[in-house]
Parts: C-alpha cells; sequence; structure tokens
C-alpha cells in the first residue's frame, strides 16, 4: 500500500452540481493524484454519480447522518452489508440516527457511531 501525505484539504458543498457540470474525472481523481483531501457534502447518494462514472467506488471514508431515504443499493456499497436482513438493519439505524449524531465508516468498513459538534457548539 502506498502512503500519501495531504498538502491541504478542500470541502465541496453541492456534490450534486460538481459532478454533472464539471469535466469527467476532473476533481475526485486530481486531487487523489496530487495528494489533496476532498470532503464531499452532498444530501443524495446519487449525485455521486453520473452518467459515465460512479465516483462514490473511490470514497473509502463516509460519515453518514441521519436520512429519511436510504436505499439498499446505498447501504451495500457503503457500508458493505451481506445480506437483506443486515441491510435492513442498517437502514433503520441511519433513519433512526438522534439529532448531532452520525456513523463514521472507516476504510476497512467499520462502522462507529459518534456525535457529531454543532455549528454553535464550534466557539463554546
Amino acid at each position: 500500500m502506498e502512503l500519501r501525505k495531504f498538502e491541504c484539504q478542500r470541502l465541496v458543498e453541492g456534490t450534486e452540481f460538481m459532478f454533472k457540470v464539471l469535466p469527467r474525472q476532473s476533481l475526485p481523481k486530481k486531487c487523489c493524484k496530487i495528494g489533496v483531501g476532498t470532503n464531499f457534502s452532498t444530501q443524495e447518494f446519487t449525485h455521486f454519480k453520473t452518467s459515465g462514472a460512479d465516483y462514490s467506488s473511490y470514497i473509502l471514508t463516509w460519515i453518514i447522518h441521519r436520512v429519511s431515504q436510504i436505499k439498499n443499493q446505498d447501504v451495500k456499497s457503503i457500508f458493505n452489508a451481506e445480506d437483506k436482513h443486515e441491510e435492513n438493519a442498517l437502514m433503520k439505524k441511519v433513519r433512526e440516527l438522534d439529532k448531532h449524531y452520525s456513523l463514521y465508516v472507516d476504510g476497512d468498513k467499520k462502522i462507529t457511531k459518534m456525535k457529531d459538534l454543532a455549528f454553535w457548539q464550534l466557539n463554546n
């Protein structure tokens, strides 16, 4: 395994716009090649897909907040769920997350529930 040092990091808000409007293979692949960490923020997992590419396959670490609609396909790809029972349990877990809590999914698909820091708590 090759380890790379990240020299800087960028947060991209509005992932749907970026993947549908910018040229394919622009930001995600270029950032990886030059060692720039990138955080993508979106409300829908489908925003990572275009007609020509599925950028979610490049993402190894996920932070999932409560969402009302999550599909079996999303659960399979993000959590690596092995059967229907596990998929349903994970979908329920995501739908029922408390406010200011999320699930951290690491590159090995280990799931950790964590408390988020709300924006109004940042200065305290």
